[in-house]
C-alpha cells in the first residue's frame, strides 16, 4: 500500500461501480486507492488460497500423471516466493537509502530466511517426497527431467513440457 495510484474521473467511477460505491467528484482518492488495493490483495490471496488447495488435491492422488502439474504449480510458486524476497531486499534498500536503521535490512534478511524455510524448502520437499524423485525408475522413483525418458501414462503436452525444460537445463549447464 506504499505506492499511489492515479486514477482519472473516469477510471475512478468505474472503480467506483466494481465496489458498489456512489461516486463523487469530492471522493477523496486516497479512500479509493485503498478500497482498489484492498480488492486488489482479497483477490489475490483467493486465487492464492484456491491455488494451493488445488496443488493440494494434485499431490494426494501421487500420480505419475499428476507429475507435471504439480511440478508446474510448485515451480511457479517457488518463483513467486523469489520475487517476494526481491522485493523485501529492494525495499530495505530504499529505506536504507533514505537514511534508515540497519535493523530494518537484517527484518528484511529474516523475512528471507522465513520465504524459503517456509514456502520454497518445504515444497521442493515435498514434491521430492511424493514422486521419490532421488530414486531410480526400477525403485519407483520418478524423475522425468533426470531419467529422459517420457513416461507412456503422460499426454504429449506434459511430454512437451518436459523436453522443452530438459532443453533449458541442458542450454544453462553449458
Amino acid at each position: 500500500m506504499s505506492q499511489t495510484l492515479f486514477l482519472t474521473n473516469s477510471s475512478a467511477s468505474l472503480v467506483c461501480r466494481e465496489l458498489g460505491v456512489t461516486f463523487s467528484t469530492h471522493m477523496s482518492s486516497r479512500l479509493l486507492e485503498r478500497q482498489v488495493k484492498y480488492v486488489m490483495l482479497r483477490i489475490q490471496s483467493e486465487l492464492f488460497k484456491e491455488t494451493l488447495n488445488q496443488l493440494e488435491k494434485c499431490l494426494r492422488t501421487r500420480t505419475v500423471d499428476s507429475w507435471p502439474t504439480s511440478f508446474a504449480v510448485i515451480l511457479l510458486l517457488c518463483i513467486f516466493a523469489e520475487e517476494m524476497q526481491t522485493t523485501a531486499i529492494l525495499a530495505v534498500t530504499d529505506e536504507v537509502s533514505e537514511g534508515a536503521t540497519p535493523p530494518a535490512a537484517a527484518d528484511a534478511i529474516q523475512a528471507c530466511i522465513d520465504v524459503e524455510e517456509v514456502i520454497a524448502s518445504r515444497l521442493q520437499r515435498l514434491f521430492h517426497d511424493i514422486y521419490k524423485t532421488e530414486r531410480e525408475p526400477r525403485t519407483g522413483g520418478f524423475n522425468p527431467l533426470r531419467d529422459g525418458t517420457p513416461d507412456e501414462r503422460l499426454g504429449k503436452d506434459e511430454i512437451r513440457m518436459m523436453k522443452e525444460i530438459q532443453q533449458l537445463l541442458q542450454d544453462s549447464s553449458e
